[in-house]
């Protein structure tokens, strides 16, 4: 199977999601630890809902980078939830922004820019990245993190 243009909107939509979104609203609505009232918070409401439409159940995130030390793997739909609790926890302001889409057999793959202001620290930190989106019927099975785009396209077999 070959992913087309619907996969790269469900990757893009998911890169600008807080720019849709109140982030501080999400990030407290998530801080509160009920994914019952999750699915009914107005600010996180429809990321939920998006979540549940395209993300397999069985999802696998892990980060290949140097660049973030906290846990790499992240299996299931409670542990994405739980990957953005933890994330955002530690940021004041927080934004993604992405361009460079490509597709490749089951993959999207896209150059991401994360920013954030420390929570508590002030500090600016911005992480320069690359994602592996992997679908299969029509879901997002896996999403990889990687420090390069040149990484990634390795990973996935692709001389880039």
């Amino acid at each position: 199977m070959t992913v087309g243009e619907r996969e790269v909107e469900v990757a893009r939509w998911f890169n600008s999601a807080f720019g849709r979104v109140d982030f501080v609203a999400v990030r407290d609505a998530l801080e509160g630890g009920d994914p019952a009232a999750l699915a009914e918070d107005e600010n996180v409401a429809p990321l939920y809902e998006r979540m549940s439409e395209v993300l397999d159940p069985n999802i696998e995130v892990e980060f290949r980078t140097a660049q973030m030390v906290e846990r790499r793997r992240y299996v299931g739909l409670e542990a994405w939830v739980e990957l953005w609790r933890t994330w955002l926890e530690a940021w004041d302001e927080y934004r993604i922004t992405s361009s460079n889409y490509e597709t490749i057999g089951d993959h999207v793959v896209a150059d991401v820019v994360q920013r954030g202001l420390g929570r508590g620290s002030g500090l600016e930190v911005e992480l320069t990245q690359a994602q592996v989106w992997t679908f299969r019927d029509g879901v997002v099975v896996a999403c990889r993190v990687y420090d390069t785009r040149e990484d990634a396209m390795e990973d996935i077999g692709v001389d880039a």
